[in-house]
């Protein structure tokens, strides 16, 4: 199998090159750039994304402000390591909560 091989490639080897390359590598990035789409007008794009942007980022500013001014006022939030004994089992038990 080896011997068959080396006697192609000898053969091979002994053909003249059917082509070219040492220019090869110019004709592909050629070819490369003119399939690459012409750059459009990115500032159309551009001022879309910033202004989505910006409008998210205002609307969670707005959203979590008053989050936090909402939960501010809530004096009915049980807390792990509050003393209020509404929840105490002896309350419950009972039926006083």
């Amino acid at each position: 199998m080896a011997d068959r091989l080396d006697s192609l490639l000898l053969a091979l080897k002994r053909q003249p090159a059917d082509r070219r390359l040492d220019q090869l590598e110019p004709r592909v990035w050629q070819a490369l750039d003119e399939a690459r789409p012409a750059p459009g007008p990115a500032g159309a794009g551009f001022a879309l994304r910033v202004s989505a942007v910006v409008g998210a980022l205002f609307l969670g500013v707005a959203a979590g402000g008053l989050g936090a001014t909402d939960s501010s006022s809530r004096e009915d939030e049980i807390s792990v390591f509050s003393i209020g004994p509404q929840l105490a089992p002896s309350t419950l038990l009972e039926g006083r909560g």
